[in-house]
Parts: C-alpha cells; structure tokens; sequence
C-alpha cells in the first residue's frame, strides 16, 4: 500500500481565508464569472465568512442546550432557519436544479465525446495514413500506433504458441 503525504500549512486565519477565497473564486467561476476583481473577492470571503461563523455559533448553542431533547436533524434545520434558509428544501432545490442540472451537461458533452470517437473509425484512420497527410504528428502517431497493433499481434501469436505447447505435453 503506497504512503501518500500532504504538504499541509498550519490552519490559522490567513490559511483559512487564502482557502475561502480559492472556493468563492470556483464558486463565482461555476456561476459564469471569467474574472473577479480581488476587492470584490474578499467582500465575498468577509460575507461567506460572517455566514459560517454566524452559522457555527448558533448551530453550537442549540447542539449544546438541545442535543438530549432533539435529533441533530431537527438541530440543523433550526439553525438553519436561524441563520436564514427557511427550509432544507431550499438547499435540495438548489442541489436538483444547478448542481445535477451540470452534472447532465457533464454527462450531455461525454456521450458526444464518444460518438465523436466512434465516428473516427478505425478505417478512416488508414485512410489518412495511406493519404499521406504530409504531417509530421500523423506519422508519428500513425507508427506508434502500427507499433501497437504488432506487438500486440505478435503477443496473441505467443500466447498461441504456449497454449498450443502446453496442450500438447499434457
């Protein structure tokens, strides 16, 4: 089993905003931003932070003056109208609508990637070779892809070769 090591930075303030900042910077990106101003970054980082902390504060007073009485379910849900999402329904509809809504573009784009690939069929891929492109990279991919193709034939004709030995001596 290989042993992975992380280079990990000590967690303080400046390490934890450098972090925040990174994840609204994908978050704005996601959303159709090309560029942020870094003014307009931290401002997000100052918000997302007072969330989170607002968050955290209120989720700890109910888990500590409520965690016999209620479920953490019912804890969350009341901190989260706390803080102001009314429901987890509102967090649901954002999951079914934006985030599945890119996962089947995702999905959309690889299935024409594969038709594209099926679509440049083995035989086309002669053609241009026999064609002869007069490209350098057609006829370096072209070898290295004839060079496949024999080594692969010549280990099928070895593997022949043993089963056919094998056979015979038993």
């Amino acid at each position: 089993m290989a042993n992975f090591t992380v280079a990990t930075a000590p967690l303080n303030e400046d390490t934890a905003r450098n972090a925040l900042g990174k994840s609204c910077a994908l978050v704005l990106g996601h959303a159709g931003f090309e560029a942020a101003s870094p003014t307009s970054n931290d401002m997000m980082v100052d918000l997302v932070a007072r969330f989170f902390f607002k968050f955290g504060r209120v989720y700890r007073t109910y888990a500590d003056t409520h965690s016999n009485s209620m479920p953490p379910e019912e804890i969350l849900q009341r901190s989260l109208r706390q803080v102001g999402i009314g429901k987890i329904d509102i967090l649901e509809g954002y999951w079914k609508v934006d985030v599945l809504h890119h996962g089947y573009r995702l999905d959309d784009i690889e299935t024409k990637l594969w038709r594209k690939l099926k679509e440049m069929s083995f035989v086309s891929f002669f053609r241009l070779f026999l064609r002869g492109s007069g490209s350098l990279l057609y006829l370096f991919v072209s070898f290295f892809f004839l060079s496949f193709l024999l080594l692969f034939l010549l280990f099928l004709l070895f593997l022949l070769f043993l089963y056919f030995f094998k056979g015979g001596n038993s």
